[in-house]
């Protein structure tokens, strides 16, 4: 999940735009982008996929990028070459094998109370 910004009230406008621009570039050959949609809302949403990677970008929803500086902190306060980090996608990648798993249903409910792609990786 990506996050764009924009002046209040322009996020139709931004939207429209980075669809536009995702369509033009499904042609290009060094990224293959695929399945451009916008989705107009209450929150706007461009969903595609590029190289095989869904990939969703809202606007103007700045909880993402709480739960991005929540999550640097506490990997921070952890150290240890990012285990915090690593953990989180593991734990993820498991849970989206596994999804019909009753156990799994709270973890997935957790990644989505923190936006669960909104941290980097590094």
């Amino acid at each position: 999940m990506l996050s764009a910004l924009s002046h209040q009230n322009m996020e139709e406008n931004l939207a429209r735009y980075i669809c536009s621009i995702l369509q033009d570039n499904q042609q290009n050959s060094e990224v293959l982008v695929q399945d451009v949609q916008y989705i107009r809302a209450q929150v706007k949403i461009v969903k595609c996929t590029v190289n095989d990677i869904p990939v969703d970008i809202s606007f103007n929803q700045t909880a993402g990028l709480s739960a991005l500086c929540f999550l640097e902190k506490v990997d921070q306060l952890i150290g240890k070459d990012h285990l915090f980090k690593r953990s989180i996608i593991l734990i993820k990648a498991w849970c989206y094998i596994r999804e019909p798993d009753p156990w799994c249903t709270p973890w997935l409910d957790f990644y989505i109370c923190i936006r669960n792609n909104d941290f980097i990786y590094h």
